[in-house]
């Protein structure tokens, strides 16, 4: 473990230096300087924004709800060690890349709108396969919502980015990216540690006497779906690209 926790570390001190050539935007700086009633007046005035915090929301809870819960189920649920867990975490980072360079070909044949449902609807597939997952592990099934996990965050990601730059005018771009970030990271962040936390406090109480510590988690994707399934309304709130908006940044 520690060995892993130096060469993250040493990763990450190497890709500063890169970091640090990127200039940054004079942009950015000018946007800081408008006032927060400017600001905002400039994201409600553009419907595609709002729809984006919106979405980008749901996106965001969905994924804390259920991705990572998938390695606490392993290991509480199936009992696994840290080693055995951190085995299907391979199989996350390798989707993780997958992920990313599929999913941009995706995005330029099917539309960044149907990509981000569709990274939806797998974050909803991970839940179904821990409600029906067996009570006993096995390595060739337990895979599978790590692969899903791994795909979800790219492709959500990607989809999102793709449709902001076609739907938002380049002079709001600066503006509206940093207040998306903020609005969407905020809410689920907070909704997601306090849903999972009163969602887990529930299904402790409920399997306190479960003979299966699988139980649990169980309860946990169920109770999670059935919020989930309602919420994919507001992913679907997502308006389509105008075709003017994607002829024009062709042209650009």
């Amino acid at each position: 473990m520690a060995c892993i926790i130096l060469f993250g570390s040493s990763i990450g001190i190497f890709s500063s230096s890169f970091i640090r050539k990127v200039d940054e935007s004079s942009k950015i700086r000018e946007a800081a300087k408008l006032s927060v009633g400017n600001n905002w007046k400039i994201i409600f005035q553009n419907r595609f924004i709002f729809r984006q915090m919106v979405t980008g929301s749901i996106l965001n809870l969905a994924t804390i709800l259920l991705v990572p819960i998938s390695t606490l189920a392993v290991k509480r649920g199936y009992q696994l060690s840290n080693r055995e867990a951190l085995f299907y975490t391979f199989f996350t980072l390798a989707a993780a890349v997958l992920g990313c360079k599929v999913g941009i070909k995706q995005i330029n044949r099917f539309g960044a709108r149907k990509i981000a449902i569709a990274s939806y609807w797998l974050a909803i597939l991970t839940a179904l396969f821990w409600i029906f997952a067996p009570d006993h592990h096995y390595w060739f099934l337990t895979f599978f919502p790590f692969l899903l996990g791994g795909l979800i965050s790219p492709l959500q990601s990607n989809a999102m980015t793709n449709y902001f730059v076609y739907t938002v005018p380049k002079e709001q771009q600066v503006v509206s990216a940093m207040f998306i970030a903020i609005a969407t990271g905020f809410f689920s962040g907070l909704a997601g540690m306090g849903i999972g936390a009163l969602i887990f406090g529930i299904t402790g109480y409920l399997t306190r006497n479960a003979g299966n510590p699988m139980t649990e988690f169980h309860l946990y994707y169920l109770i999670v779906l059935i919020l989930l399934l309602p919420m994919s309304l507001l992913v679907y709130f997502l308006p389509n690209i105008p075709q003017s908006n994607l002829t024009s940044s062709a042209r650009d």
